[in-house]
């Protein structure tokens, strides 16, 4: 489930308004979440938090790049957010980036920064798999 990650929301109606869409996002009701958000990213189009969660939805609806575009925009404003960079893992992993989505939950866990799903295993792999993109190899981060 999202969950917010930080408090940069500066008036209670963006506050009222982000509550709602997390609680929406949090009863799968992706489309009403969705509409929500970019309702805030027009009122404040650095709302890191929306946009993150925007890129939680793209990536929970199979769309792994629109999800990673989205996340890297809040972690342009947010870049040391370990939420953020657990979920940029995640999505260059479904990307099938997995020597990439190995090194961004390095630097996560580098940063001293964990998650409750700190003990995520990130599958890599070998050599010969590659090409089909079979994991063969599980390896998990520090």
């Amino acid at each position: 489930m999202p969950k917010p990650t930080s408090k940069p929301l500066t008036s209670p109606k963006t506050q009222a308004r982000f509550a709602q869409a997390l609680g929406l996002h949090q009863q799968g009701r992706l489309v009403e979440a969705k509409a929500v958000y970019g309702e805030l990213l027009r009122a404040n189009p650095r709302h890191a938090e929306a946009l993150q969660l925007l890129g939680v939805i793209a990536y929970q609806s199979n769309l792994h790049q629109e999800a990673l575009d989205l996340i890297d925009q809040a972690l342009a404003i947010q870049p040391d957010n370990a939420y953020f960079l657990s979920n940029r893992g995640n999505s260059l992993k479904a990307l099938g980036r997995f020597e990439d989505a190995v090194a961004i939950l390095t630097k996560q866990y580098a940063c001293g920064q964990t998650t409750p799903m700190r003990t995520a295993t990130v599958v890599l792999p070998c050599t010969p798999c590659r090409r089909s993109r079979k994991p063969c190899k599980a390896m998990t981060a520090p």
